[in-house]
C-alpha cells in the first residue's frame, strides 16, 4: 500500500475512534442527567395576541418594531411559558438564524425580550431580534425565582430517580427542536446563549445537541470544586448531578463536548458568586482541549461588574458565527 494511502487510512481511522469517543461521552453525559428523548414538544398554544415592540437602544437604527409572541410550551403534564421574538419580516426575509436564549436565578425570560426590566439582566434577545434572529427566550421551570421552593423541587426530583438541571437541559433540547421546525429558521444556523443557572443549562444543552452551533455562557463557568466549597457563596442544589465529578472532572470536560464549534464564556472580576480566578483556570483547560481551533473558536471575555449578564459582544459573536 503507498504511503499516501497509508497515512489517509490512518487519518480516517483516527477519525471514527474520536468521533466514537465523543459519542460515547454524550451518552454518558445524558445518563448522568437523566435525559431521555425525542426532544419534540407535546404542544405549544400560543397565548394573547402579539406584542409589537421596538428595543429602546440608540443603536438599532429605523428597524421596525420586532414582533413578540407568548407561548405556552407543554410535555407531557407540565408547561412552560416561553417568548418567541421575530425579527420584521420586510426587513429581514426568508429563513433566519435563531438564538436560545436562557434567564437565571432571580430573574424572567420577560426580560430578555424588553417586556420587563432588571438589574441583572439586559433584553439582548429583543436586539438581537432587532438584527435579524429569530429568538426564543422559555421560562425555566421548577421555580428558580424562588430558592426556597426550588430545593424542595429539587430533592422531590431527586427521589423520584430524576435531576433538576436534566429536567431544564431536556426542556431546552425541545426548544432547539422547536425552532428547527419553526418556518422562519434556518435550522442549520442556530445558537445558545445563558446567564448564570441558564449559562449552566446551556453548557450541557449544547455539549448534547451539535445542532447548536455556537454558544454564549455568561457567569457560569466556575469549576465545581468552587462552587461546592464549604467556605463558597450559597448555591443552589440545581448545581448537584450525581457522579458527575468523577466521570467528567470538571467544566472544561463538559464543555470540551462542544468543540470544535465556537463558545464564547464571559465573566465578572467582581463576581462574589463565581470567582473569576476560578472561572479563568477553567477557560484555560479548555484553551487546551480546543488546540489551533481555540485561537478562531474560543473567546474568553472578562469585565469589571459583578454577577450580572454584560453581554457587549454577543450580537457580534451570533452574527459572526451564525450569518
Amino acid at each position: 500500500m503507498p504511503d499516501s494511502i497509508r497515512r489517509i487510512a490512518l487519518i480516517l481511522a483516527a477519525a471514527l475512534l474520536l468521533n466514537q469517543c465523543g459519542r460515547a461521552d454524550v451518552e454518558r453525559l445524558e445518563k448522568l442527567l437523566r435525559i431521555r428523548g425525542p426532544w419534540a414538544w407535546d404542544s405549544v398554544n400560543i397565548e394573547g395576541p402579539d406584542i409589537f415592540r421596538l428595543p429602546n437602544f440608540p443603536f438599532v437604527g429605523e428597524h421596525a418594531p420586532i414582533r413578540i409572541k407568548t407561548l405556552r410550551m407543554r410535555t407531557g403534564v407540565d408547561s412552560a411559558k416561553a417568548f418567541l421574538a421575530l425579527p420584521p419580516e420586510d426587513i429581514f426575509p426568508g429563513k433566519r438564524p435563531a438564538v436560545i436564549v436562557l434567564h437565571g436565578h432571580l430573574s424572567h425570560p420577560d426580560e430578555l425580550v424588553a417586556l420587563s426590566t432588571s438589574v441583572n439582566l439586559w433584553s439582548v434577545g429583543a436586539l438581537l431580534a432587532s438584527r435579524g434572529f429569530v429568538v426564543l427566550a422559555p421560562e425555566i421551570r421548577w421555580e428558580p425565582q424562588n430558592l426556597k421552593n426550588e430545593i424542595r423541587q429539587t430533592f422531590q426530583l431527586l427521589l423520584s430517580g430524576r435531576i433538576i438541571t436534566g429536567e431544564r437541559t431536556a426542556d431546552v433540547l425541545r426548544a432547539a427542536d422547536f425552532l428547527a421546525r419553526h418556518p422562519r429558521v434556518d435550522a442549520r444556523r442556530l445558537g445558545i446563549l445563558g446567564w448564570s443557572m441558564g449559562g449552566q443549562i446551556a453548557l450541557y444543552a449544547a455539549a448534547l445537541e451539535p445542532a447548536l452551533r455556537a454558544v454564549y455562557i455568561s457567569a457560569s463557568f466556575a469549576p465545581y470544586a468552587i462552587l461546592l466549597h464549604p467556605d463558597a457563596p450559597l448555591q443552589s442544589p440545581d448545581n448537584y448531578v450525581p457522579f458527575l465529578l468523577s466521570d467528567f472532572g470538571d467544566k472544561d470536560q463538559i464543555a470540551a463536548l462542544i468543540k470544535p464549534r465556537p463558545i464564547l464564556i464571559e465573566h465578572g472580576e467582581q463576581d462574589p458568586t463565581e470567582s473569576f480566578e476560578g472561572v479563568d483556570h477553567m477557560a484555560n483547560q479548555l484553551a487546551l482541549h480546543y488546540g489551533r481551533h481555540g485561537q478562531e473558536r474560543l473567546s474568553f471575555i472578562r469585565h469589571r461588574f459583578d454577577h450580572r449578564f454584560y453581554g457587549a459582544d454577543a450580537v457580534e459573536w451570533f452574527e459572526r458565527w451564525l450569518k
